[in-house]
């Protein structure tokens, strides 16, 4: 990716990545989604489904 602002670039990558890399580490993405985004997790998540919102917005794109 060529020409491409930083921030876009960013835009673009870092939901795929996040997307890869989620089931690497749950955990972490509970916190992010917590102390970034001000979510919390959806009552009827089980432990295998951390974010709640937060996967069901990366796993939407």
């Amino acid at each position: 990716m060529y020409d491409v602002p930083h921030g876009a670039g960013l835009a673009v990558v870092y939901p795929a990545w996040m997307n890869w890399h989620l089931p690497m580490n749950p955990t972490r993405y509970e916190q992010f989604a917590r102390n970034v985004f001000d979510l919390q997790q959806r009552k009827q998540a089980s432990r295998r489904q951390p974010t709640g919102l937060l996967v069901s917005v990366l796993r939407s794109n």
